[in-house]
């Protein structure tokens, strides 16, 4: 199910004790009657690198340059300046449903409106 939106809150940086380092959106839904985060999708393990790891130093490399790109492209398509102002900007919101309700699902993902911006 697609839902309209906008993202209410974005934030770059580590999460869960500094395992993590990415981007966490929350995303307010049918005129902010409901809301939905991003569950982490957008997050890149960043733990020290062990032989018990199932990802390699190049793993994580390509994922974070593949993370800064998506940033540049939602700056571009937002047409923004700089990450700060992705806050507000017009978005369609992807939801898996769960059991027969959409708004109690899983988030899959986003598109910004480029179309009304």
């Amino acid at each position: 199910m697609k839902i309209l939106g906008k993202i209410e809150d974005i934030k770059l940086g580590h999460f869960y004790d500094h395992k993590l380092f990415g981007v966490i959106i929350h995303f307010s839904l049918d005129g902010g009657s409901t809301g939905i985060g991003c569950g982490g999708k957008y997050t890149i393990n960043i733990a020290e690198h062990t032989d018990r790891c199932e990802w390699t130093e190049e793993d994580r490399n390509k994922a974070i340059s593949n993370l800064f790109w998506t940033i540049q492209n939602w700056i571009e398509q937002a047409k923004v300046e700089n990450f700060g102002e992705l806050r507000g900007v017009p978005v369609e919101v992807e939801i898996e449903d769960v059991n027969g309700m959409a708004l109690g699902g899983t988030f899959k993902g986003f598109r910004i409106l480029t179309e009304v911006i």
